[in-house]
């Protein structure tokens, strides 16, 4: 895989992560942040994988992919609970 693209596959998942965890903040409807969440970790865990096919095993992406997949966890658990009034 080429630099130019690897930077921005990079660069693709830290938007993906920043928009999987700020964006999702600002939804009130917990639909809707469950719909976020599934869009924006998936396709950022789509990425990572495929930066895992074309680069390697490197421990850098391991926790990388890691800590998104905890995220993504802990965000459908909280967003499964009704609001409290």
């Amino acid at each position: 895989m080429t630099k130019k693209r690897t930077d921005w596959l990079n660069a693709a998942v830290i938007i993906l992560t920043f928009l999987l965890i700020l964006l999702t903040a600002q939804v009130y409807n917990p639909m809707i942040k469950k719909t976020m969440v599934a869009i924006f970790g998936g396709l950022s865990l789509l990425i990572q994988l495929v930066q895992f096919r074309n680069g390697g095993l490197k421990l850098q992406k391991i926790v990388l992919f890691v800590l998104t997949v905890a995220a993504m966890v802990m965000m459908f658990i909280v967003f499964s609970k009704p609001p409290e009034y």
